[in-house]
């Protein structure tokens, strides 16, 4: 059976090679993110190369979108190396745009080793209502990174966190975008 290929999308300026990419995207613009696609691509050594689909400037992070969870090993290894390397967040983030959406996060640990966290999800920082990763223990926000314990009342794959009304709004827009007829979302 052939590979299924994935529509190619314009919107905002930019040519992303699939919906599911361009959906993320409304998801970061809606919540008013600073967010540039494929604006750089990395040589990791050892012949590794690596183009994250998209790089959040003010939060620091590089983002992956995969169709599907779980996602190929290669992608892990490559994601925990450019953290290693960047010393900057990487998510990747898997399947469909909304709040139970399955995520790992890598980052630079400080004896310079890439460190894997997963699951998390996102979730908006109670401190200062910016983007953050959280697990059912922590939440680490990317704007005022402020590492946080979760609260029992909010600990748990149903956060709160997850799904303010900020959130639910830029996961609303993201999915009702439509881009059949060059409609801008």
């Amino acid at each position: 059976m052939p590979a299924l290929k994935a529509i190619q999308t314009r919107y905002d300026g930019y040519f992303f090679r699939s919906r599911l990419e361009a959906r993320w995207y409304v998801f970061f613009d809606t919540l008013d993110i600073d967010c540039r696609y494929e604006s750089e691509g990395y040589q990791l050594g050892l012949g590794l190369f690596y183009l994250p689909d998209f790089w959040l400037p003010e939060l620091r992070t590089h983002i992956s979108i995969k169709p599907v969870w779980p996602f190929d090993e290669s992608e892990a290894m490559k994601a925990g190396a450019l953290a290693a390397q960047s010393q900057q967040l990487v998510l990747v983030l898997a399947g469909e745009v909304g709040p139970l959406c399955p995520a790992c996060a890598f980052w630079r640990n400080d004896e310079g080793k890439p460190v894997y966290d997963g699951p998390v999800y996102l979730a908006e920082c109670p401190v200062c209502s910016h983007l953050s990763v959280a697990n059912e223990r922590y939440l680490q926000c990317l704007f005022c990174e402020k590492q946080q314990e979760l609260p029992p009342a909010i600990k748990g794959p149903f956060s709160t966190l997850r799904c303010t009304p900020r959130m639910h709004a830029a996961y609303a827009a993201a999915r009702s975008a439509r881009f059949e007829h060059g409609e801008i979302g």
